[in-house]
């Protein structure tokens, strides 16, 4: 996984509901380099319920879900600097190749 600066895990940010969340993580790239849909990850805090917390994971704009919008959205989250991963924009439509000698790759 590629690890790479995004939001500011040292403040805290609200949902839609109006409960805390801490950001922990931002991995816009997977282990196998290719762009996740969701890479800030973090944990909800409900409010009025000290100890009761979820693990949640983000889009980039702060959705917890793509098709409709959830009370788990975070409201003030602001643009992710720095979000856009190296190079992606040149391998949009050009097929990926493993590279020659690996076991998957074709020859």
């Amino acid at each position: 996984m590629t690890r790479m600066p995004g939001p500011d895990t040292t403040r805290e940010y609200l949902t839609r509901r109006g409960d805390r969340v801490v950001l922990h993580d931002f991995v816009p790239q997977n282990c196998v380099g290719a762009i996740v849909t969701f890479p800030i990850k973090g944990t909800i805090h409900y409010k009025g319920h000290p100890r009761k917390k979820k693990f949640q994971i983000w889009t980039l704009e702060g959705r917890a879900n793509t098709f409709k919008p959830t009370g788990d959205d975070i409201v003030d989250l602001p643009p992710v600097l720095g979000a856009e991963v190296p190079g992606c924009a040149d391998c949009h439509g050009t097929p990926i190749t493993p590279p020659a000698g690996l076991p998957f790759s074709s020859q």
